[in-house]
């Protein structure tokens, strides 16, 4: 119920995946930086490329996408489509990032009709909300229960779960 915990959550979903053509990404620590919060950010840094551009690279008009007929044996009725699922991250951001910085003011989310430009740029903006709680987690503080957290979870157990719920 720490944030480390949240932080170890997330952080063996993030190993689990494929690293980037050319290898594993560069690390704070490689660097000289070995702060808790440049290491958790350089984790969230590598989900958040993958994620982002996987929702630049749809075009905008497959955004209003979900699967149907295309799988005649599977049931996806009622299932996010495209831009719902991007809004669905970037909301998520936003709630568990905010239990760590909780008096930090968000924006509304647009609807899921919105346009691909403004969509993307609440999901940035949320990244950049993530970034920022983040960089508030250091060893003195890592480990204490934040607030309005599900479950009375630590800052960086939250940071986990967010990594991973991408």
């Amino acid at each position: 119920r720490s944030i480390a915990t949240l932080l170890s959550l997330g952080s063996s979903t993030a190993h689990a995946q494929e690293f980037p053509v050319g290898g594993a990404p560069t690390t704070p620590a490689a660097s000289g930086n070995v702060t808790v919060a440049a290491q958790l950010n350089q984790q969230l840094a590598f989900v958040e490329d993958e994620f982002v551009a996987a929702a630049d690279a749809m075009p905008e008009d497959k955004y209003s996408f979900a699967p149907t007929t295309e799988f005649p044996n599977g049931n996806f009725r009622g299932v996010r489509n495209f831009a719902q699922q991007v809004l669905h991250v970037a909301g998520a951001n936003y709630m568990l990032y905010g239990a760590i910085i909780p008096d930090e003011p968000r924006p509304m989310t647009p609807a899921a009709t919105a346009s691909k430009a403004e969509i993307m740029k609440f999901l940035r903006d949320s990244f950049a909300f993530a970034h920022k709680a983040i960089a508030t987690i250091t060893t003195e503080n890592m480990l204490t229960p934040v607030g309005r957290a599900p479950n009375a979870f630590a800052g960086t157990n939250l940071q986990q779960i967010g990594r991973a719920h991408v």
